[in-house]
């Protein structure tokens, strides 16, 4: 009986402990793991105080302490990521790709934040690891007297209400950027980063598939020639 009860208690803080890790988990493991720990902890002779207090304080308790957990680890995260700042040309259009390679430089640091100067292609080559995870990025438009602008998240493509009406397309933000990894002809691979540089005008989705593959092309093609 002694023994159900321990084995139970134990099961029970296995399963808050996975249910504050990670909440994701829940429904399919957090939840199940509790039931079964706290099933044998009244299958026990233990009091009723005790069972109550060990099947009723985790329910209770589950929430704010995985709501101080996250907060300890997303602040643990961000504390120790990787910073960047990528910065275009304030007539700038498209793409911006950076890519890992041997041939590319080093951005400098300014206050310890790396700065990605983006190239008129769009392409930038970092002999350096990009860092997956909790990221720190910030994407600036640099004016012509060298004045730089931070660009805000616009989370969506350029609407109609948005549309330039006076031929000039100008920068309006940054969306939706991508971390993923390729591989060259010697199955060799490398992180590449991509943001997409938002302006004025409305892109069909022809013209963006084009510049999709025209940057695949134009990495290809650099990564090719460091490899000569």
């Amino acid at each position: 009986s002694r023994m159900k009860k321990e084995i139970g208690i134990s099961i029970i803080i296995i399963g808050l402990l996975i249910s504050i890790i990670s909440p994701m988990a829940v429904v399919l493991v957090g939840i199940p793991i509790f039931i079964v720990g706290s099933i044998l902890l009244w299958l026990s002779k233990s009091n009723i105080k005790t069972k109550t207090i060990w099947t009723v304080a985790p329910v209770v308790l589950w929430y704010p302490i995985t709501i101080v957990w996250l907060f300890v680890y997303n602040a643990i995260g961000m504390a120790n990521a990787q910073k960047r700042d990528y910065i275009v040309n304030y007539d700038f259009k498209g793409l911006l790709t950076i890519v890992e390679s041997k041939c590319g430089k080093e951005p400098i640091l300014k206050a310890k934040r790396m700065q990605f100067e983006i190239p008129s292609n769009g392409v930038y080559l970092h002999n350096g690891e990009l860092k997956s995870g909790h990221i720190d990025e910030r994407v600036f438009k640099k004016n012509k007297d060298g004045t730089l602008i931070k660009l805000e998240d616009v989370h969506w493509q350029t609407k109609d209400s948005e549309k330039d009406t006076a031929g000039l397309e100008i920068i309006i933000g940054e969306r939706f950027g991508t971390f993923g990894t390729r591989y060259d002809s010697n199955d060799q691979e490398s992180n590449v980063i991509t943001k997409y540089i938002e302006t004025n005008k409305i892109y069909t989705e022809k013209e963006t598939n084009k510049l999709h593959f025209r940057m695949d092309r134009l990495v290809d093609s650099l990564l090719s020639n460091c490899d000569k």
